[in-house]
């Protein structure tokens, strides 16, 4: 009888764990993580999401994040979800129209593209293990992919919604110098600095941490260049309305090169978010100050005192920048064959060894089929130099040839040669110490006037962050990041 009532007690117990399990489950399905206009997301319409972004990773043949990765991607995705939600209320609110077509005919291509990649057979088994059905995810995309849609439709429109916002042309990015920095003219210099960093050839930044840095470059800049002008104003420095449009050709140089119509303008100013009448007026700002910067740095030029190095001052630049230091800098020469030519590299050794002029034998080889390089070198430390060759070089004395030294780059030929004598580089050197010393003597001056006041947030926002703390507030967003992890 005690055996019989215990298996009743435990499958009273099992049953009672598992509808239990199942209301949990229910429960938890349920829990609202995320509000936008009284209007609540549930963990379930979250799932959802994150199981798109699960099917994403699996066609692309990445691994989900896991531990503490997988916490902050779900903080992300869940607010990025949320925000799609309030931001595509906006676009509605704001007379964007999208097609059904176009959304449409994106969720049949993005399901063509998901069965063709994972399989039909392995789709299906991944519903089933998710407790949902390839219906139910295609409607779930479908809703997903019509707010997107109409968010992208916004966003690629973003320009007529800043430029008849006041507020977000005011808002205060940061306070330099004690005058508030607004957000027209902080992307005014953020595409100034973009264009300067095109030209010269250096890579534009990519990740938030990057732009961030790139941000408070701009600022900085910006701060120093009215410190300038701020200095040149009290000193009474005049300032000509010609000597400012001629400064304005040189600071437009580059717009007008990618930009050469008013209508290329607009479209390019658009892009960044920029109004014709704004980029025209911090143009004219922009020229001036520049140009207070000019005389300014003229003035204090010509108050720096004469310097002239002594000899023990040419000697030590000569001994740290010119001369050979045994072990740890050299001269030399070389000529580099390709891989396949190490028998015309062990000929040109010879020829060297033999007595032959070292220039001459560059000069013949450079330019030949089999040939890579054949340069002067200069002075250089050993640690410049790939291995192989620094090994070989330093072995070296002035004059002296090597034989055929295999590097990764190849076979090379190695020249050394003495270092120019004191004499020879005397005027040089002096030359150098006065011009350092006259930067050094301008750069003490300037940093006087430049003592900028910046004062800038954690994070510099730009105006789309604005936009969306916009949304925050105007549709009462609330996320509870804690109940999806």
């Amino acid at each position: 009888m005690k055996k019989f009532v215990t298996l009743i007690l435990i499958a009273f117990l099992l049953f009672t764990f598992t509808s239990c399990a199942q209301l949990n489950e229910e429960k938890a399905a349920g829990r609202v993580v995320a509000i936008v206009n009284s209007t609540n997301i549930t963990k379930a319409e979250y799932d959802k999401y994150y199981n798109y972004y699960e099917i994403v990773y699996a066609v692309n043949d990445q691994s989900m994040p896991t531990g503490n990765d997988l916490k902050d991607f779900k903080e992300e995705t869940l607010k990025n979800y949320t925000e799609v939600q309030a931001e595509y209320l906006d676009a509605v609110a704001r007379g964007y129209k999208v097609e059904d077509s176009v959304y449409q005919t994106n969720v049949k291509n993005a399901m063509d593209y998901i069965t063709q990649a994972i399989g039909a057979d392995e789709l299906d088994a991944f519903f089933t293990e998710h407790n949902t059905t390839k219906a139910d995810f295609e409607a779930f995309l479908n809703d997903y992919y019509k707010k997107l849609s109409y968010t992208n439709a916004l966003e690629e429109d973003f320009f007529t919604i800043m430029s008849a916002d006041q507020s977000l042309q005011n808002y205060k990015v940061a306070k330099v110098n004690g005058n508030d920095l607004p957000m027209d003219k902080f992307l005014y210099y953020v595409m100034q600095e973009y264009i300067t960093e095109y030209i010269s050839g250096q890579s534009t930044p990519s990740s938030d941490e990057e732009m961030q840095t790139f941000y408070k470059k701009v600022i900085n800049n910006y701060a120093q260049l009215e410190a300038f002008y701020n200095y040149a104003t009290k000193q009474g420095v005049t300032i000509t309305d010609e000597e400012v449009n001629s400064e304005l050709a040189t600071v437009n140089l580059y717009m007008n090169y990618f930009a050469p119509t008013q209508a290329d303008k607009e479209k390019m100013l658009k892009q960044n978010l920029l109004t014709y009448d704004a980029w025209e007026k911090y143009s004219k700002e922009n020229a001036k100050m520049l140009v207070a910067k000019s005389k300014v740095e003229t003035t204090l030029k010509s108050e720096i005192a004469a310097y002239t190095p002594t000899d023990s001052e040419i000697q030590k630049y000569y001994d740290e920048n010119v001369a050979i230091i045994a072990g740890k800098y050299m001269y030399a020469k070389h000529i580099l064959f390709s891989e396949d030519n190490k028998a015309m590299a062990e000929t040109c050794a010879q020829r060297a060894k033999a007595g032959e002029n070292f220039d001459t034998l560059m000069t013949e080889y450079k330019g030949k089929d089999g040939v890579t390089e054949a340069a002067d070198l200069g002075r250089f430390a050993k640690a410049d130099m790939v291995t192989a060759f620094s090994d070989a070089a330093f072995k070296l004395s002035p004059g002296e040839v090597s034989g055929v030294v295999k590097s990764d780059y190849g076979y090379h030929v190695i020249y050394a040669y003495a270092a120019p004598t004191l004499e020879a580089e005397k005027a040089s050197i002096t030359s150098t110490l006065i011009s350092s010393n006259q930067t050094e003597q301008l750069a003490k001056k300037e940093a006087k006037i430049i003592k900028t006041k910046v004062k800038t947030p954690k994070e510099i926002k730009t105006a789309y962050d604005v936009y969306v703390s916009y949304l925050y507030g105007s549709y009462n967003i609330k996320i509870y990041s804690s109940r999806v992890k």
